[in-house]
């Protein structure tokens, strides 16, 4: 949860376990995605990093309805759920600035080359 409780419904929920870890996500597609889908359920604050195009899990079925598109994918919508986003473009000075500034804050989990 993005308070870094389990629930808040609960004003006697312990902390969550991973509250305070913030994630920084340059992976794509399904197995980084995964991973911190679980330490975001976990507390973690996790921020997924998309490049303009999008993470290719988006062109992914099954789709909502049956129709494609970048935000019918279920199963990107499952990868993604706890998570904050942001689209950075690391073509552009401006996005590799961006990039290079937020992994030195947060723990990055990525399948780029540096």
């Amino acid at each position: 949860m993005p308070d870094g409780t389990t629930t808040d419904d609960d004003p006697a929920a312990e902390p969550a376990p991973l509250a305070g870890l913030r994630v920084l996500e340059l992976a794509e597609l399904v197995a980084g995605p995964y991973a911190t889908k679980v330490l975001a359920d976990l507390g973690a604050d996790d921020v997924k990093v998309e490049s303009p195009g999008g993470d290719g899990a988006r062109r992914l079925g099954p789709f909502v309805d049956g129709e494609p598109g970048p935000e019918r994918s279920v199963l990107f919508h499952h990868l993604n759920t706890s998570k904050r986003g942001v689209c950075v473009d690391g073509d552009t000075p401006a996005g590799r600035t961006t990039r290079s500034s937020a992994s030195c804050s947060a723990c990055p989990t990525t399948r780029w080359q540096p």
